[in-house]
């Protein structure tokens, strides 16, 4: 499983999915019947599946602290939204203002309450499928609540602004 971002480098450019290439387009659609993991739908296997590459540099990153980490194209698309639908990580709480990640907090406690409640299933079936219909549930929320409260800029930290 690669870590979120994941790149190729290649004659000069960063070569990376968005969530537009991997939901809304036919090669999207089939790259996903390709990796049946919805980890590895932004890895460097995927990349390659999705434009047929063949050499390069694999890059990945999963340290938001400062978007130096990143290549400047990768930057512009996690700035403008287009990375949205991966997935939200820990580290990527780090861009946002402290104040923000209260907001966050409080936005996300509910569905993780829920969550919290099946996390730990018994070995009964029905718990086991509650479980995963609430981690679904906490995972949706989580991620718009980052994604709306990361798409203004002053809820950002001043290095990703």
């Amino acid at each position: 499983m690669c870590e979120r971002y994941s790149w190729i480098e290649k004659d000069g450019e960063a070569i990376f999915l968005t969530a537009y290439d991997v939901f809304d387009t036919k090669r999207g659609r089939e790259l996903q019947k390709y990796t049946t993991c919805p980890s590895d739908w932004y890895g460097h296997g995927a990349i390659r599946e999705y434009y047929g590459l063949v050499g390069g540099s694999e890059r990945e990153c999963d340290d938001f602290t400062t978007p130096t980490n990143f290549p400047p194209e990768l930057v512009a698309a996690i700035k403008a939204g287009r990375m949205w639908g991966f997935g939200i990580t820990e580290s990527m709480l780090s861009m946002l203002t402290d104040a923000a990640r209260e907001l966050h907090a409080k936005a996300i406690a509910p569905a993780f309450e829920i969550y919290r409640q099946y996390k730990y299933p018994k070995a009964h079936r029905d718990c086991f499928q509650l479980g995963l219909a609430a981690h679904d549930a906490y995972a949706q929320v989580r991620d718009r609540s980052f994604a709306e409260l990361f798409a203004d800029p002053k809820n950002r930290i001043e290095a990703w602004r």
